[in-house]
């Protein structure tokens, strides 16, 4: 049976995540594809964004992605970690406003880098560090 790496448990987790998912995107790893994700996590103080796939385990870097997504046992779940990120109490819904749209530039600059012409998923949604 397939187990997952824990839970992110701290911001310190998260922020480090969301920083090593830019980098992740920025080496243009074929696992990674901004334009499928559908919760982006945006930290204002920081200016930065991550999906919720990726910031969401602890120590979660873009070679261990690599290696769960190439079948290593281990499994991954958005669905798992956008609940626990939700339950956390750490984010709060955005739907419009200035830390929207900042939010949605930077996912958009993150999908251009790996796919130039392509946009953030029309369905996304974004949250944001409270």
């Amino acid at each position: 049976m397939a187990n997952s790496p824990p839970l992110v448990q701290t911001r310190e987790g998260l922020l480090r995540n969301a920083r090593e998912y830019q980098r992740a995107v920025g080496q243009a790893s074929a696992s990674i594809k901004p334009s499928q994700v559908l919760r982006w996590y945006y930290f204002p103080k920081e200016r930065v964004v991550g999906a919720s796939r990726f910031i969401g385990y602890e120590g979660m870097t873009a070679e261990l992605y690599d290696e769960i997504l190439e079948g290593n046992g281990m499994t991954i779940n958005g669905g798992t970690t956008s609940k626990h990120l939700q339950n956390t109490g750490w984010f709060e819904p955005i739907e419009s406003g200035p830390d929207f749209d900042k939010a949605w530039s930077l996912a958009r600059g993150l999908v251009r880098s790996v796919s130039p012409g392509s946009s953030v998923n029309k369905s996304a949604l974004f949250f944001k560090y409270k």
